[in-house]
């Protein structure tokens, strides 16, 4: 069994997901960084420990990853870039 993340590297996450959304090249914008801040506050009220906490970490680092692909081919000029 891993041990759970440290909470420095989830706020690192988090602040890294942020930074991300506010750049993100869309006009429903301010609903996605309202949705992603929503969806941390309860993740905060999970237990450290528990299976769902691992998962819901898992899941933003894999969303994260998504959305660094999806920015950086936004500021590059490049529609073809597929996230599945």
């Amino acid at each position: 069994m891993t041990s759970p993340p440290s909470r420095s590297s989830l706020l690192s996450l988090y602040r890294r997901s942020l930074r991300l959304a506010h750049r993100f090249p869309s006009i429903k914008r301010a609903s996605i960084v309202r949705d992603l801040r929503d969806e941390w506050r309860l993740g905060a009220r999970m237990a450290s420990g528990s299976g769902r906490a691992a998962d819901a970490v898992a899941q933003a680092e894999a969303a994260l990853r998504q959305l660094e692909k999806f920015v950086g081919a936004a500021r590059e000029g490049d529609s073809s870039i597929s996230l599945g």
